[in-house]
């Protein structure tokens, strides 16, 4: 190494290793996520040492981070999509559930229709069997005719 020469592979290192506290949570970062402003905070260098001697150091650190939120951002749609899919799947049972019931109402209201109907039908038989029985005469939905 010349005079005036300074070794960068300590700023270097120094840079790498402050990426991965960055992208693995062990460094605080800006809320939105880390930034290139935090790299070089958390590495200790100037950014004018970062960006002049490691530029790929931090151009490598961009991608990583841009990638780190895509895979962020894909598991977050996936997360939503599956959220969407189960309300929708619990919409659809609940769905099916009341129109069970409106089917079940519906046959039991045809079942006591039919039975009222039966009823009816037996209680007019009754009755005329009776005004037979005394030797009267009725007429199906006439009423009385004529009595003894």
């Amino acid at each position: 190494m010349g005079v005036g020469r300074v070794d960068r592979a300590p700023q270097r290192a120094a840079l790498i290793e402050a990426a991965d506290r960055l992208l693995s949570g062990h460094a605080p970062g800006a809320p939105g996520g880390p930034t290139i402003r935090d790299l070089v905070r958390e590495s200790g260098l100037r950014s004018d040492v970062a960006y002049e001697h490691h530029r790929d150091v931090v151009e490598d650190y961009r991608q990583r981070v841009v990638r780190q939120r895509e895979a962020a951002d894909a598991e977050q749609a996936r997360r939503e999509a599956a959220e969407e899919a189960e309300r929708a799947r619990r919409h659809a049972v609940e769905e099916a559930e009341r129109a069970r019931r409106r089917e079940e109402s519906a046959a039991a209201r045809a079942r006591h229709q039919e039975a009222d109907r039966l009823r009816r039908r037996q209680a007019e038989e009754t009755e005329l069997r009776e005004a037979a029985q005394r030797g009267e005469y009725l007429h199906r939905g006439l009423g009385r005719r004529r009595g003894r």
